[in-house]
């Protein structure tokens, strides 16, 4: 049986092919992989057209499989709720369309929650028991895993530690984002942040290649501090054996290997063995994550 893999993002869509087998423990071969613009700031019905349009183009397959960017309900697949990067997403029944227009099984799953599946069976989770997964970039994306179960909650969206409060005197009424961590530890915060010093800097790989300007190196390390916080107050609300941590800029081993001191430099106690490792699957780790669960879904 052939599944198609699809990864929904504010301003690509990523997709595959892959062959259903009974070997769980093996990594997939995703064939055919394929990116383009998602033009979802037109909103979802154009965001849906061109999805369609995708997997006509991927056809024949079997099973579906997206991934996508905001809070998907765990029942029904429908998008719970979605920024303004995709207006008109919230309430939209993705699942039950594409299970529909195509008359076969679809699964719709959070895109961070994806990649947290993808590294849990197949990258750097396969060595704990239990892990948070941030994925830094525009915000910052989460999910969490513990007995090597991915952990949903009451309404299937926990894990959005992008919007946990971390400067709470910046979260004024009607302006909660300012106080978030994304806000302040995102890859976008440290190039606006950036951006302050030099216009001419436009993503995080010019930062990088700025860090020997003081200026910057001051804002680097800034942000670092930024992203380590937070990664203690999520170490004392769920003691996870590991931090898995993903986006572009954390291929970066300079960031890492940054991040993992300051966090044993400042985390509390035992909380400073935590461990602090790479994602392994770089940008595929969501079609990786939907190819497990059909997979599983397929053989239970």
């Amino acid at each position: 049986m052939l599944s198609a893999l699809v990864d929904i993002g504010g301003t690509a869509i990523k997709c595959g092919v892959a062959r259903i087998s009974n070997a769980r423990s093996n990594k997939p071969d995703i064939m055919n992989i394929k990116e383009y613009p998602s033009h979802a700031s037109q909103g979802a019905a154009v965001l849906y057209k061109n999805v369609i349009e995708i997997l006509d183009n991927m056809a024949p397959f079997d099973l579906v499989g997206i991934s996508t960017s905001g809070q998907v309900a765990k029942t029904d697949g429908s998008i719970l709720s979605a920024n303004e990067n995709i207006p008109a997403y919230t309430g939209f029944p993705l699942q039950n369309m594409i299970s529909s227009h195509y008359e076969c099984p679809c699964l719709v799953e959070n895109d961070a929650n994806a990649a947290a599946l993808g590294e849990l069976n197949y990258g750097a989770g396969r060595d704990f028991e239990s892990f948070l997964c941030l994925t830094f970039g525009t915000g910052i994306g989460g999910a969490i895993v513990n007995n090597r179960e991915l952990i949903y909650g009451y309404h299937g969206t926990v894990g959005e530690v992008g919007m946990m409060i971390t400067h709470a005197n910046k979260a004024f009424s009607g302006d909660y984002y300012s106080g978030s961590y994304e806000a302040h530890a995102s890859t976008s915060a440290l190039v606006k942040m950036a951006q302050s010093i030099d216009a001419l800097i436009n993503n995080g790989r010019d930062v990088l290649n700025s860090k020997d300007r003081p200026e910057i190196e001051n804002i680097i390390s800034s942000w670092i501090n930024e992203i380590t916080y937070g990664l203690i107050s999520l170490a004392l609300s769920f003691n996870p054996q590991a931090f898995l941590l993903g986006g572009g800029i954390m291929e970066e081993d300079l960031i890492v290997n940054r991040v993992r001191r300051n966090f044993e430099d400042k985390a509390i106690g035992h909380h400073k063995k935590t461990n602090i490792v790479q994602c392994q699957l770089g940008n595929l780790a969501s079609l990786y994550g939907m190819f497990h669960r059909l997979n599983t879904r397929q053989i239970n």
